[in-house]
């Protein structure tokens, strides 16, 4: 017998490809609710439900103004307050669809939809600008460096320079030092980073730099670079940027982005779904084509860009990919519906693709006492040999939490040959239940201070005892299901026997 351990386990998350017999053992063909964080694995943050709004309509769009938040639904734009939770009705937009949004500093809000006029509110009152283009309208808008961009089909209309102390310039698109620019194809996303910004058409990506910004006119070139066919967006909301790194997802549901070198004279654009090794093009076969309330964001609390779209035949966002930046590795994430989301300070405030509830997300480890369950399962393991082998035992070591409960599969050539629960603890926490959120002896329980200092290490072995089979292949399938899921993996080792022989039924 050897004992074989599976080197960077903790290290990557899933590759969802038809090659599989190329994919590195350390990949898992499937990570649910993961993360990898500091050289474990462990579930995602949960989330907590601040307001419930039960209402026949999905969320419209929302923004935090003056540190207030505002919430855009049911015709309506709401002030919500941000210790009980309930809402205010501030103004009434007139429609009910979804919005693209500006906040200019603490000033106000620029709001534009689809065959709506653009509007600005200003914490109470509500204005149509005059000093906009009054033909058309449409729902692309973004600022770069000083300067609003408005997309109407081709044409994209460039404010004046903003000043701090005439802010209204953010929506003045008419008057003196406002520009235009006009493309081939209509312009279908717009996305500014730290050097300038991008523009997406139907047929082109192009870039315009910062410091060409005040007069485009005058610009020597642009740098360009065609669009395959269907790799425009699927909509302005899935573009997101990290730095300069652009993320997008196309209309022929591939994953592209854009690493845009400062100094170099041209972007490069490529596919990061069909990336060597780390390929999730089969995990995007199951999405539908019909993604018009899909949204990209970049959670800066665990440098993770994450995708709110929907599988096949659903009418809300119910899947999220999730790109690990710093792993360079994918997990999807599941019980989160969300169509919108707003940064305040370190909190995000996500609003539902299902109605117009709010939620703060990347907290705790319960989503609003709701079980979301946790699944990460291997690749099928075939350590380099097409011979059988005799599988003996393996070893899983890590750290969990008194109240969670994990269990473990493992199945060789398909067929279950162990299963079997890890307990942090048979005990039940009684008090717990009652201290959640509150403050005891006036000084709050934090629960990440609670977690760890409930929290303990420990080693796992399941020995010939329970494990003698022989096989070509074994797959590890570790799921949890507990109401608050808390623990960390780091080390998974398997011990087998290789044969001179291999399985008859795999000979020509």
């Amino acid at each position: 017998m050897k004992d074989i351990e599976i080197k960077g386990f903790w290290t990557k998350l899933m590759a969802a490809s038809k090659s599989i017999n190329k994919i590195p053992e350390n990949y898992m063909t499937l990570a649910v609710n993961s993360r990898i964080y500091d050289g474990w694995i462990w579930a995602r943050r949960w989330k907590k439900l601040l307001c419930e709004v039960l209402t026949w309509t999905q969320n419209k769009g929302g923004f935090i103004l003056k540190d207030n938040l505002y919430q855009i639904c049911d015709w309506k734009i709401f002030l919500v307050n941000k210790i009980s939770w309930n809402r205010e009705e501030k103004v009434n937009l007139w429609y009910d669809v979804f919005c693209d949004l500006l906040v200019y500093s603490n000033d106000f809000a620029i709001i534009v939809a689809k065959w709506q006029k653009m509007k600005v509110f200003d914490w109470n009152n509500l204005i149509e600008p005059t000093t906009v283009p009054s033909w058309d309208t449409w729902d692309i808008l973004e600022y770069c460096n000083w300067y609003t961009f408005y997309a109407i089909k081709n044409t994209m209309y460039i404010s004046r320079p903003i000043k701090p102390e005439e802010p209204h310039r953010a929506y003045d698109f008419t008057s003196s030092w406002s520009q235009t620019v006009t493309y081939e194809t209509e312009i279908t996303g717009l996305k500014g980073t730290m050097n300038g910004i991008y523009i997406f058409t139907k047929d082109k990506v192009e870039f315009i730099w910062w410091n060409n910004l005040q007069n485009i006119s005058w610009s020597p070139t642009f740098i360009s670079s065609p669009l395959g066919s269907g790799w425009e967006p699927i909509n302005n909301q899935s573009i997101v940027a990290s730095g300069d790194k652009i993320f997008y997802v196309t209309k022929n549901l591939t994953l592209n982005t854009i690493n845009f070198v400062s100094g170099i004279e041209n972007a490069s654009l490529w596919e990061l779904s069909l990336k060597p090794i780390i390929s999730i093009k089969e995990y995007l076969q199951t999405l539908d084509y019909n993604q018009e309330r899909a949204f990209w964001f970049f959670n800066q609390n665990d440098k993770t860009v994450q995708f709110h779209l929907k599988t096949k035949n659903f009418w809300y966002n119910n899947n999220c990919l999730v790109y690990d930046i710093t792993n360079d590795t994918f997990s999807v994430d599941i019980g989160k519906y969300y169509n919108y989301v707003v940064k305040d300070w370190y909190k995000y405030f996500w609003f539902s693709d299902v109605n117009c509830s709010i939620f703060e997300d990347d907290v705790g480890n319960s989503d609003s006492w709701v079980t979301i369950p946790f699944k990460i399962v291997t690749q099928n393991l075939r350590f380099g040999s097409i011979l059988q082998k005799r599988f003996g035992w393996f070893f899983i070591a890590w750290v969990i939490w008194r109240s969670t409960e994990l269990e473990i599969f493992v199945r060789v050539d398909g067929n279950l040959v162990f299963q079997d629960k890890i307990r942090g603890e048979d005990t039940f926490i009684s008090w717990f239940w009652e201290t959640w959120w509150d403050d005891i002896w006036r000084k709050p329980i934090w629960w990440d201070f609670e977690l760890k200092s409930l929290m303990f290490p420990f080693d796992k072995l399941a020995d010939e005892g329970r494990i003698f089979v022989d096989g070509t292949r074994i797959q590890i399938e570790i799921t949890s299901s507990s109401v608050f899921s808390d623990f960390l993996i780091d080390v998974l080792w398997v011990r087998l026997e290789w044969h001179s022989n291999m399985d008859i039924k795999n000979k020509f």
